[in-house]
């Protein structure tokens, strides 16, 4: 069974990483599932949800809101780097 505490743990680990790079993450909770809702801090409606939760391998993962990996909890940075590449805008900012 997934723990609660676990994916709150995580999701707020890569909400502070984010946070350092001026993303506005926000862990949001009260429905199904935790989910972080991550923003592009320029243009707001590069907007996406992360989940997070274990792999088949007991591997904790995130991943986007369609369920496609972004990245393991154990490298933060990287998953950091996918979500801000993604949310970027076409400027680059």
């Amino acid at each position: 069974m997934e723990s609660v505490e676990e994916q709150l743990s995580h999701l707020r680990r890569l909400a502070a990483e984010l946070a350092r790079h001026e993303f506005r993450a926000e862990v949001v909770t009260g429905g199904r599932r935790p989910y972080l809702q991550v923003a592009n801090p320029d243009v707001r409606e590069l907007s996406e949800r992360v989940v997070c939760q274990p792999a088949s391998d007991g591997t904790w993962c995130f991943l986007w809101s369609w369920r496609h990996l972004i990245g393991t909890v154990d490298d933060i940075g990287m998953a950091a780097r996918r979500i801000m590449t993604v949310l970027r805008s076409v400027d680059g900012r």
